[in-house]
């Protein structure tokens, strides 16, 4: 469960005014403020505030209403691309990297594969997507005014426009139609760009407006309609706060996405363009700790961390092509469907939709939790990403749908001192692992096995050691399959302060040979002897 940090009014910019998110324990009654739910299923609600009414007051005003479980705002989120200043070079060098071509000799994706694009719509009309575009087949006519398939929403043959609440999900920006194309352009079509699936299905559910700019309240609205319109993948190539400036999570939008995962959908999020370590400042929804979720950053052509990716060793999966690419575009200027370059972590994240989709069709009826822990773990490992993913790689499509399910790694292995006790955490990043095994090492040994663990677990405490310095890894292991170790942490246990060498009370003392230390040491003595005869003679 996530706790939301107070309410700062330095967030102001980054939320919509007059309205705030809220969730209630039970059905709200008798609202004074006008109320609409966002999600039925979760009982989540968007507020209309008053003209009068500021969110900070509104938020303080809910979140002591006893049959409120939170209130947050409404934040603002951004698309999450990065435009380059290079002329156009149509090259798709991202597909060759992840090495989909060799998958494609024996898949090439399924038609009943969902993906959703929650994003700034789909270009519908593309040469190179139209026969891919998603169309709901319980809208028996798309103009009739009726909602045919008594789902809410009316005529929404293509999707759903939140951003206006209508059934226009034509894209108006262009960079929902580049994601789609990464994903599912039409291949081996003589036209164009190829996809990563020549088969697919792309839901266009528009959330973004034609400035790229969107909010939460739309997003977990889109999440529950890709979901109960039997989406398997959704690809979310937006997040907020647009810069490395730490803002509270969404509730509401961590409970939406949860709900998706429950409800078997996968969640990929790019992790953002701000050159962020997203370990420290966060990217929602990217950075949520939740295990249908695989947030992705961007490498170069060279295998590097891209230099504008957000990155971070505890909370980036892993990387993926998001320099360059070439994709589908609508350009908006002129109204025309064509094609560009772009760069950007958003570029990044369809890469590996791409491949949950091909995975999802090729292999025998896989869970999205194996799906995730074979993209992670079958990555290609660079020594220079150790510190910038989880998985220290970029994404391999090949390795992932042919070698052995592996378990993805842990990280942030740390250890703390107590007497002579070394106690190791570690944060479990799989949800398949059978246990673990931990090994030690010192300056002049071997790593040595000294634990095997169960699963689900994240410390151990290595008892009575002896003075040096110790080394420690952990790995992750799937039945007979085990994962990379974690990073390497060490700690010295110093040697035991030296014990005192005097007699009889065991305190000892050094007499100094100033004239006032010997004649202190002589008349102390001399006046115990005179004390003790005196009480002799009392005695007597």
């Amino acid at each position: 469960m996530l706790i939301l940090v107070a309410f700062s009014n330095s967030y102001a910019a980054l939320y919509k005014e007059g309205e705030i998110i809220v969730k209630f324990k039970s059905n709200p009654s008798n609202q004074t403020l006008q109320s609409q739910a966002i999600s039925k299923t979760l009982n989540i609600h968007v507020i209309k505030l008053p003209s009068n009414m500021k969110v900070e007051d509104a938020l303080k005003k809910y979140k002591n209403d006893p049959n409120v479980e939170y209130a947050e705002p409404n934040y603002i989120i951004k698309k999450l691309e990065t435009t380059p200043n290079d002329p156009y070079y149509p090259s798709q060098w991202g597909l060759v990297k992840v090495l989909v071509n060799k998958v494609w000799d024996t898949c090439n994706g399924s038609n009943n594969t969902i993906v959703a694009v929650i994003d700034s719509g789909i270009d519908l009309n593309h040469p190179d997507l139209k026969d891919h575009i998603w169309k709901n087949s319980g809208e028996t006519n798309c103009n009739d005014g009726i909602d045919n398939d008594n789902n809410g929403f009316i005529d929404d043959c293509y999707g759903w426009n939140f951003a206006s609440n209508s059934n226009k999900t034509q894209d108006d920006d262009g960079h929902g139609t580049h994601v789609a194309g990464i994903i599912g352009a039409v291949t081996n079509n003589n036209v164009g760009v190829a996809g990563l699936n020549w088969y697919v299905k792309l839901m266009s559910v528009k959330i973004l407006d034609s400035t790229g700019s969107g909010d939460v309240a739309n997003l977990i609205k889109a999440i529950d309609y890709a979901v109960k319109n039997g989406a398997k993948i959704i690809n979310s190539s937006l997040g907020y706060p647009d810069s490395c400036s730490y803002v509270p999570p969404s509730q509401a939008l961590y409970d939406a996405i949860k709900s998706a995962g429950d409800r078997g959908v996968l969640f990929v999020a790019a992790a953002g363009n701000y050159g962020c370590n997203n370990d420290k400042t966060p990217l929602w929804p990217a950075s949520f700790n939740l295990p249908n979720i695989i947030s992705v950053g961007a490498s170069d052509q060279n295998d590097n961390l891209a230099y504008f990716s957000s990155y971070g060793q505890n909370s980036v999966h892993l990387l993926a092509p998001g320099v360059d690419i070439a994709s589908t575009y609508f350009d908006k200027t002129n109204n025309k469907s064509t094609y560009a370059l772009a760069s950007g972590t958003s570029m990044a994240a369809p890469f590996v939709s791409g491949a949950a989709a091909l995975l999802m069709s090729c292999l025998n009826n896989p869970t999205i939790y194996e799906i995730r822990e074979r993209i992670v773990s079958s990555v290609d490992v660079f020594d220079s990403l150790s510190t910038k993913a989880i998985s220290s790689g970029r994404l391999n499509i090949y390795n992932a749908l042919n070698s052995p399910l592996k378990p993805i790694r842990p990280t942030g292995l740390a250890i703390a001192l107590n007497n002579n006790n070394a106690i190791l955490t570690w944060q479990d990043n799989s949800n398949i692992e059978t246990g673990y095994i931990v090994e030690r090492k010192s300056d002049n040994s071997n790593w040595i096995v000294i634990a095997r663990l169960g699963a689900n677990t994240a410390s151990y405490m290595d008892n009575n050691l002896t003075p040096m310095t110790y080394y420690y890894r952990v790995k992750a292991v799937y039945n007979t399959e085990e994962s990379l170790y974690s990073n390497e942490a060490s700690i010295t246990v110093p040697n035991p302060p030296p014990t005192s060498s005097g007699g009889g009370g065991g305190c000892s003392m050094t007499v100094g040979t100033s004239p006032i230390n010997l004649l202190y040491w002589l008349i102390v003595p001399v006046y115990v002897l005179l004390r003790r005869v005196s009480r002799r003679n009392i005695k007597m």
